[in-house]
């Protein structure tokens, strides 16, 4: 079985952003544990993309994906009825993607514990009503 999901997953932790993992036979300019629980805790360090890296006797050509104009990361989103069901996700996944979120909701202690759950630094509630 691959350990692409893995070196996938190192990488968005590394980076904060989404990575293509794809096999290649180009040599590779760094070699990362081939044990997987050593690779899952492996500190990459400074690492740059877009980098060939070997697992084992896997090698991968790790790129980033494309950036446009629909990138998010680093804009402010305003979630309305965010502090529960679909808005709630909608403002996790936008965090998530390294967006300030302001989670609107006619619930403003629900707005305010789901920014205590998804962190201050990235959120600030906002009670409203907007029917």
């Amino acid at each position: 079985m691959t350990v692409a999901p893995l070196v996938r997953g190192l990488f968005l932790s590394a980076l904060g952003r989404p990575v293509l993992v794809r096999p290649t036979d180009a040599p590779a300019t760094m070699a990362l544990p081939a044990d997987e629980e050593t690779l899952i805790g492996y500190d990459l360090g400074e690492v740059q993309i877009p980098v060939v890296v070997s697992v084992g006797e896997e090698t991968f050509e790790v790129t980033g994906t494309p950036r446009g104009e629909r990138e998010v990361s680093g804009r402010v989103a305003v979630v309305t009825g965010g502090a529960q069901g679909f808005g709630a996700e909608i403002a996790q996944g936008l965090v998530n993607q390294g967006c300030f979120v302001f989670i609107a909701d006619l619930n403003g202690e629900g707005a305010q514990a789901k920014c205590e759950e998804l962190g201050a630094d990235n959120t600030h509630p906002i009670t409203v009503n907007v029917a």
